[in-house]
Parts: C-alpha cells; structure tokens; sequence
C-alpha cells in the first residue's frame, strides 16, 4: 500500500465512519481499496458526478440567457443556483479531502480515553445519539421532496395527456388547421419556455404542456418521444444528485460540529469534577485537624502532614486543570480549522439561499395572481374547474417544497452553529467554579483565559460578513417576509396599471 492510504482510509471505530462512507457512495470521499481498478473506477465515478452537475448547470444558464421571459427566467435560476451550489460543493470536498480527513481524525481522537482531562465517565454514545438519529431523518428529505416534485409533475402529465387524447379522438377534424386557426379556436395555447411541445399523432395539432422537472436548455427537440423521457430521467436523476450531495454533506458538517460540542462538554464536566473533589478533600482533612486537636502531642504532627496532603491534591489539581486549559485550547483551534475551511461554502449557501428564495418568492406572487384567474379562465374555455385547481395545487406544492427546503437547510445551519456557540459559552461558569483560588499564578492565568474565551466564543461565519446562529436567522427571515411584501405590493401596482 503506498504512502496515501492514511489520507483516505476510514477508522471503522470512528463516529463519523456512516457519514464518510454516504460521501463514498456519492462519490464525494475518496475509495481506497485493495484492487486498484476498484479505486481508480471510483475515481472515474467522481469525477464524473462533477461533470453531470457542471453540464446541467450550463444547460440552466443557457436557458436563462435565451429565454426572455422574466417568469421562466426566475423558473431556471432557482434550481440553477441549487445546482451551482452542489456542484461547488463536490469540489469542495475532493480538493480538500486532506484537510477534511485530518480534521475528523482530530475530532474522533479527542475522545480516546487517554486524552480526557480529568476521570471523568462520559458517554459519547449516549451524547450524539439523538443529533445521529435526526441526521439519518434528514437523510431522506431530499428523497421525498423529489418524489413530491416528480409525483406533481407526472400527475399534471398524465392528465394532460388524457385531454389530448379526447382532442385526437376524432381523427382529421383538425388536419387543414393552421397552428393559427388553432389557436384561433382556443386549441392551443401560448408556448413557455419551460413546456415542451406534443405533436398528436392523428392531427398536426400542437398542444403546449408536458413539463420537464426542471427548466434546461436542450440541443434537440425535447417535447417528442423518447427524448421527453430521457430529459425527464436526466433531470430528476440529477436533481436528486444535488439534494443529496448537500444532504450528505450537511449531515457530516453537523455531526462533526455536535462533536465538537461534545468534547466542550467534557470539559465542562471536568472542571466541575475538579471542584467537587477538591471540596471533599478539604472538608475531610479539616475534620481530621478537629478530631487531632483533642491530642496536644498529635496536633503539630496532624496540622503538619494536613497541610502536606494539601498542597500535594492542590497540585494535582493545577494539573488538571492545565490539563482541562489545554484540551480545551486544542477544540478551539478544530474550530477555526472548520471555520477556515467552510467560510467560502457558508457564503455560497447564503447566495444560493438568497438567489432561490427571491425568485421563488416571485413564482409565488405570480401564482397568486394565476389562482384568483381561475375562475375567469375556467369560464372562457371549456374545461372544468377541478383542473384548473388541480394544476394551481401541483404549481403550489413545487413552490412550497422549494422553498420550504432552503428555509430549513438555512435554520439547521444556524442551529447547530447555535448550539456550539452555547457550549462555549457555559465553559465560563464552569471555569469560575474550578478550584484555581489556591492554585499557581499560571493556573490562574490559564483560567482567567478560558473565562474570557467563553465570553466571546468562536463562531463559523462566511468570512465575517454571514456568521452562523440563531439570531442571524431570525434577521434572515425577517428580511424574507419583507422582501416578499415588497413583491406583493409591486405585482399587485403593476396589475392596476
């Protein structure tokens, strides 16, 4: 084996070994294995993931740059920043990996045994158990948004393909219509950008409505078959490949940051240790000094040796509590690795997040207005009212979906970076109570160290300017709900005028 085993290879006892081996299959963590052709086809397997998302994220900005409605442009940029974002963040990983591997070893060892700062009994276990169980919930949150958004669309197709067979039913009614005619005779409607074209096969007449999943830009006719079906499979595979290239990521980064927090809490839980061991030895030699005193011959000897016993505990305990400093110095300096490495991808998230939500919201707006239509539409054409909300309903489950998810992939980012942030803070208290009154001036000067760290904590930012937490997000909302007024009561003076 050469000497890059150790760069790729997985610790089968290490916490993060599920993640790392889900970023495996997405080929996004190199696959060292004992046949070279085995990793050599993953790394093809990679690389070629990469390229899928590279070509339909060119597909999406070439429709962007041809269509030159505002309505399918905001309809393309949306999954287009999504995809942008993936692709961005598959290389991320695979240009990185080193720095990414070293700094999950860093984190699995912190909890070897021989590393804690004081005997003290913690259970890792026990402690990541429920953020492991909801990263494998979140696990399946892109499967059923895809399958919610494929599911819309089919059911919109199959019905559309129900009215067009009635139209083709009677075969040569429409033959020597012109497209004009047709549309004359409201047989038609108007083409979209992100709507492909069916030729009925008894009729030349051309109806505009199977929808892809996403809006591309297609070298070939996509609205005949097979294309339609190949543009169909290609999209949804690869949205898929985007959900969960994030899906999988995050579900590392929070494991990894809960990780983090888990050794805080061992830190924690030491100094409070210290303290009440401390506490207990000197209540025990002043009750021996009492017990000695009614001996004159013994109460020199008594005070004498209580006082060695104690300065030998106290210096056992200014080592732990060194010990305690510089565990805790070396979780710092994991974070700012995480800081460093991620604060690029935290600023790509906020834009794709800001991009998508500002042009889905407009969809939304839209829609609204398509929905009060409905009744006036329903009424100008022959077609029933339960379609017509039909499709409004599978329009408005899209939205919702979409939306929905990048609000929830922006609160899980601010929430565990919250939690962290937390645990450092509560490092103070704990601090204070550590029996460092008695200690030496550098222990005490260790200790002050940690109280003020605790004050002002680390905390994952896109370079400065979009640091993660709780209260950021309220702020982000906030400026979302304005946004989307601001949207509404543009619409609704443009439909006055």
């Amino acid at each position: 084996m050469d000497k890059d085993v150790n760069v790729v290879d997985i610790n089968p006892e290490s916490h993060l070994m599920f993640y790392l081996r889900a970023m495996q299959v997405w080929g996004m963590w190199p696959y060292k294995s004992k046949s070279s052709f085995i990793t050599a086809a993953h790394w093809i397997y990679s690389k070629s993931m990469m390229l899928c998302l590279l070509i339909i994220s060119i597909q999406q900005l070439l429709q962007m740059t041809i269509s030159p409605d505002l309505e399918n442009i905001s309809a393309a940029i949306d999954v287009a920043s999504l995809t942008l974002a993936a692709l961005y963040r598959q290389a991320l990983f695979m240009f990185y990996i080193k720095d990414f591997k070293s700094l999950a070893d860093k984190v699995d060892a912190n909890f070897l045994p021989h590393r804690l700062p004081y005997n003290v009994k913690f259970d890792i276990n026990q402690w990541i158990k429920y953020a492991r169980l909801f990263t494998y919930v979140y696990f399946f949150l892109p499967v059923l948004i895809i399958i919610a958004w494929v599911t819309s669309r089919n059911i919109d197709n199959i019905k559309i393909s129900q009215e067009l067979e009635k139209i083709s039913s009677v075969p040569g009614e429409y033959d020597n219509l012109t497209l004009a005619e047709q549309m004359a005779l409201n047989l038609t409607t108007a083409v979209q950008d992100e709507e492909v074209l069916v030729l009925l096969p008894k009729t030349n007449l051309q109806h505009v409505k199977r929808r892809l999943p996403v809006n591309c830009w297609y070298p070939f006719d996509s609205g005949v078959s097979p294309a339609f079906e190949i543009a169909f499979v290609w999209e949804t595979s690869m949205a898929a490949v985007c959900g969960m290239a994030y899906v999988i990521s995050d579900a590392l980064l929070f494991m990894m940051i809960y990780l983090i927090c888990g050794q805080l809490q061992i830190v924690k839980i030491s100094l409070y240790a210290l303290k009440d061991d401390y506490a207990k030895f000197k209540q025990t030699v002043t009750e021996k000094l009492i017990i000695t005193r009614e001996k004159d011959s013994l109460k020199s000897l008594a005070a004498w040796e209580g006082y060695s016993k104690e300065r030998e505990i106290q210096a056992k305990m200014d080592e732990a509590i060194i010990k305690c400093v510089d565990y805790h110095n070396e979780i710092l300096r994991v974070i700012e690795d995480l800081d460093m490495m991620l604060r690029t991808s935290i600023v790509v998230d906020f834009l794709h997040a800001v991009v998508s939500l500002s042009f889905a919201m407009l969809q939304t707006v839209r829609a609204e207005t398509a929905d009060k239509d409905v009744n006036c539409k329903t009424e100008q054409k022959n077609v029933s009212a339960s379609d017509e909300i039909a499709n409004t309903i599978y329009e408005w489950i899209q939205m919702i979906l979409f939306i929905g998810t990048c609000i929830l992939h922006q609160f899980l980012n601010n929430l565990f970076c919250e939690v962290l942030i937390q645990q450092q803070e509560t490092l103070a208290e704990a601090a204070y109570d550590a029996p460092w009154v008695d200690g030496s001036s550098t222990q005490k000067t260790a200790v002050y160290m940690v109280m003020v760290q605790a004050r002002k904590p680390l905390r994952l930012s896109g370079w400065k300017m979009y640091v993660l937490g709780l209260s950021t997000f309220v702020d982000f909302i906030k400026l979302l709900a304005s946004y989307f007024l601001v949207l509404q009561t543009l619409h609704a003076e443009e439909k006055k005028e």
